[in-house]
């Protein structure tokens, strides 16, 4: 029995190193994202890379809470209970915030195809400062929400996993808020995406004809991997934290491994856009490989880009 629980503390003290490491992994990208931005501020001039960096925000938001817990199982220690509370409406309210940022995201990137229809009917400042009011207020709300004991989550030891401070078997409301907010927010966003391919498709079908022209590129692809990656891994993780018991076994390890993949969910965004924005992954490229440096030395002058041309560039590429 000793041997039995002393192999169980070693198994939970693994898992709470690989949290950890994996967190630190995450924090690394999105400080660079913060270097990206710092070092190119005239990104900002543009409302889709503010929204990038909020998503960057609320990300390393949801990593401090995960290494916190990866820290406690190390540790094999509770984290104390106002502590606990914080992180936890910390965790889930940027987790919340996080989705429906996207959604802003996509309406962005709606608009940005459909600007030559819908310009004369939509104020686009006017809708920018309604989603930051938005965005603050819904934030507050659900931190305060999530702060009380009988809606927040605690982090357990034994599982090493954050989780609902609730009977398994009665959900409170909140809880299903969450399924069916980030469901149907997700949904809106895979649709709105939908739509961009389709302008995307009938701009090219109605170009004039050119044998080099291709129907698709690699960067229409790259537009619909993020969303469809982000949508299929969020309602896979909304309906195991559902199901999860009616198909697997009731186990530490179990609770453990769905945890893991919700720590994988709050650095995805971040991930994605390293990988798909063209800015950030020219960024992240040079900084790797010390390219800069090398041009420098050489001399290379690098040309400048103008506020009005990143204005008028979509984001993906």
């Amino acid at each position: 029995m000793v041997i039995n629980k002393g192999f169980i503390m070693e198994v939970n003290q693994l898992i709470g190193v690989i949290c950890v490491i994996t967190s630190l992994l995450f924090f690394i990208l999105e400080v660079f994202i913060y270097h990206t931005f710092y070092k190119k501020k005239f990104l900002l001039k543009n409302t889709a890379y503010k929204l990038i960096l909020l998503l960057s925000i609320l990300e390393t938001a949801q990593q401090i809470s995960q290494l916190a817990g990866g820290i406690s199982s190390i540790i094999e220690k509770k984290l104390p209970i106002v502590l606990e509370r914080f992180l936890g409406a910390l965790l889930q309210t940027s987790f919340i915030v996080a989705i429906l940022t996207t959604l802003f995201l996509t309406l962005n990137r709606f608009y940005i195809f459909y600007k030559s229809i819908i310009y004369n009917y939509v104020n686009q400042r006017l809708i920018t400062k309604i989603a930051i009011g938005i965005l603050i207020s819904f934030y507050i709300s659900l931190f305060v929400t999530y702060s009380f004991k009988d809606y927040g989550l605690q982090y357990n030891v034994d599982t090493c996993d954050w989780n609902y401070i609730m009977d398994a078997d009665i959900p409170i409301p909140i809880y299903k808020f969450e399924y069916l907010f980030v469901l149907s927010t997700l949904l809106l966003c895979f649709c709105f995406y939908m739509l961009i391919f389709g302008r995307i498709l009938l701009q090219r079908i109605t170009m004039p004809s050119n044998n080099n022209r291709k129907l698709l590129n690699s960067s229409d692809f790259r537009l619909l991997i993020h969303v469809i990656f982000i949508f299929v891994y969020s309602v896979f993780v909304e309906v195991l934290w559902w199901y999860l018991e009616d198909w697997f076994p009731d186990s530490n390890f179990t609770r453990a491994i769905l945890n893991y993949a919700w720590l994988i969910y709050c650095g995805m965004n971040t991930t994605l856009n390293i990988i798909i924005i063209k800015e950030i992954r020219e960024e992240f490229f040079e900084l790797i490989t010390c390219n800069k440096c090398k041009r420098n030395i050489e001399g290379t002058v690098t040309p400048c880009v103008s506020v009005k041309q990143v204005k008028e560039k979509v984001i993906i590429k």
